[in-house]
């Protein structure tokens, strides 16, 4: 596959038409030598190696179009690709799906479905070469950047599953899902399935009012989670809480408090018995600033003595020291903080403490 190009800076003329086509690991092996540099116009920048979603969180990441396997899409990371959509009008995305996911699919279809500027395109078998007008349509600047008078270079039923900015017959999935039904309700065999999913579909649209995220004071779950851990009686530790500032943020409820109790389940893995356990959550911004609301963790390190900063996120290392259930506590709380665009880190602490630090943004 050709080398990635890299954009230079444009000149300031030019920035604005300069825009990104990433492509997640899942289909790099699938599109990278169709999508190579004779296919990406010059003033596009190809990243065929996406490892992770939420490195489209960055916020040098601009205008563009990403392309994702469905079978390697987790429900939790759909809140991550909703953010990268919201904060530019000028992204899309493409997810790729195989007959086979669509037998099986994920929970979080209909939800994905529904996001703004999304196309569902069937995916290319291994070695199969893409009809021309797909290439084109994925190497064409995304709509928002296109002159008015362009037209897509797209076949009728790839144009046709492009869900629209939000008009009323676009609403919930959209003309994405209405394309895949026809083209699959011929098949008797996926009947069930349909049924299925014309089920999740309607109760998508009905409740997508009902479950737009109400603001939730980050302190007072916090505060709960840990006054039910301290009557737990195999947990033979302490709890030390602050809360400071304003703590009010918009994100579900019931995923903070998952990530939360991952947070603290794992300091307390991580900790020794009859220990004291500092938690902080803290914010120097208003209600309705930009600033996140940080929970700060601080526990003793006696188990942790030989091991080198930030070893305590490191899930092979946790395996080894406290076994199996601590890295796949680690790994929850990961997936947890990715799906909430939160910020997990390890902090410099005095000596023979350690601190983590859980990052959340106000929206």
């Amino acid at each position: 596959m050709s080398a990635p190009q890299k954009l230079h800076d444009p000149e300031p003329a030019l920035r604005a038409a300069a825009w990104t086509l990433w492509l997640e690991r899942g289909v790099q092996a699938l599109l990278g030598d169709q999508l190579g540099d004779p296919a990406v116009p010059p003033d596009a920048s190809l990243f065929p190696a996406l490892e992770d979603v939420a490195e489209l969180l960055d916020e040098a990441a601009g205008p563009g179009r990403v392309v994702l396997a469905l079978e390697r899409l987790p429900a939790e990371d759909v809140g991550i690709l909703r953010r990268f959509l919201a904060r530019n009008p000028a992204r899309e995305l493409v997810v790729l799906s195989s007959p086979e996911a669509l037998m099986d699919p994920p929970t979080g279809l209909a939800a994905l479905l529904s996001l703004p500027r999304t196309r569902l395109l069937p995916a290319p078998k291994p070695g199969q070469i893409w009809e021309p007008a797909y290439v084109a349509l994925l190497t064409a600047p995304p709509e928002a950047q296109r002159p008015p008078t362009q037209g897509e270079a797209t076949p009728n039923d790839a144009r046709t599953t492009g869900t629209g900015e939000s008009t009323s017959s676009d609403e919930g999935v959209g003309q994405s899902w209405r394309v895949l039904r026809s083209v699959l309700g011929e098949r008797e065999e996926l009947a069930p399935l349909l049924r299925r999913l014309d089920s999740e579909v309607a109760r998508h649209d009905d409740d997508k009012e009902e479950r737009q995220p109400e603001a939730v004071d980050l302190g007072a779950v916090a505060e709960e989670l840990l006054a039910g851990l301290s009557l737990e009686r195999d947990r033979r530790m302490r709890f030390l809480y602050r809360p400071e500032g304003d703590l009010e943020l918009r994100s579900p409820r019931p995923a903070l408090e998952a990530c939360l109790r991952h947070l603290f389940d794992l300091v307390g893995q991580c900790s020794s018995p009859d220990c004291v356990i500092r938690v902080r959550v803290s914010s120097t911004g208003a209600v309705d600033s930009d600033q996140p609301v940080e929970t700060t963790v601080e526990f003793p390190d006696a188990p942790l003595t030989d091991l080198p900063a930030g070893a305590e996120l490191d899930p092979d290392t946790l395996a080894r020291h406290f076994g199996p259930d601590a890295s796949a506590t680690l790994r929850q709380l990961r997936s947890q903080a990715q799906a909430l665009v939160a910020e997990l880190r390890s902090l410099p602490s005095r000596p023979g403490r350690r601190q983590l630090r859980l990052r959340l943004p106000r929206a």
